[in-house]
């Protein structure tokens, strides 16, 4: 109790504790040390290794990461792609400019002439040198570095189905050259090996660079998985 100037005690000031216990309040129990209230939260240093594990499968699916590859499928794959397109766009130029004239024998099996002028070298009144000219400009973009790092599922489909459809047009080419015209044309003939070549490198490739979930994004040494475990 303090003492006022005049000799009287003044009362004390109650406290916040006090007036609390006066009217029926009890401060809420803390927790003992040790103990936790709730579920146990990731570590403020596991947070970024679990917060990339819950973004793979996004990513995955979406596309939205890149990674470190192998460099052949893209170096393999834009070497095929500019020989192709190389081989096509000479087709092309020789079906439009009657002045050129392709180099290439008019006796025997080989006769590139009598190909490329037979009823079979347009389909719904489109050449077929630029049909296969649109193919390889098409996957020129899709043999790129950026596009094989990519994890788009849908641009790795369309990479591979490309190909397969690519491949059974040429099929189609063969059966129409060898058996209903009964000559082949040595660029034509380039023109569906590259092909050939492009599905093969396409196919390891697309193997070779399978995104996997247990190894996580680039520069993961599987610690997301263990993450996500303890969460």
């Amino acid at each position: 109790m303090a003492r006022t100037p005049t000799g009287r005690t003044a009362p004390r000031r109650p406290t916040t504790t006090n007036l609390a216990k006066g009217r029926g309040m009890s401060r809420p129990d803390r927790p003992a040390p040790g103990r936790s209230s709730g579920p146990a939260r990731p570590t403020r240093s596991a947070q970024p290794a679990v917060e990339a594990g819950r973004r793979w499968p996004a990513a995955l699916a979406l596309g939205g990461e890149h990674r470190s590859i192998p460099a052949w499928p893209w170096i393999v794959g834009l070497v095929l792609c500019l020989l192709g397109l190389a081989a096509a766009s000479y087709l092309t130029v020789a079906h439009y400019v009657t002045g050129v004239t392709l180099a290439c024998p008019d006796t025997g099996l080989i006769n590139c002439e009598k190909v490329t002028t037979s009823s079979y070298s347009t389909i719904l009144g489109i050449p077929v040198a630029v049909l296969g000219l649109a193919f390889f400009i098409f996957m020129l973009p899709l043999q790129t570095p950026w596009a094989w790092r990519s994890t788009n599922q849908y641009l790795r489909i369309v990479r591979m189905a490309s190909c397969v459809v690519g491949m059974g047009f040429v099929l189609w080419l063969l059966y129409a050259e060898l058996i209903k015209i009964g000559n082949i044309c040595l660029y034509c003939t380039s023109v569906h090996a590259l092909t050939f070549l492009i599905l093969l490198s396409t196919a390891f490739g697309t193997i070779a660079t399978a995104p996997s979930l247990d190894d996580g994004p680039e520069g993961s040494d599987g610690s997301e998985g263990q993450a996500l475990q303890a969460v």
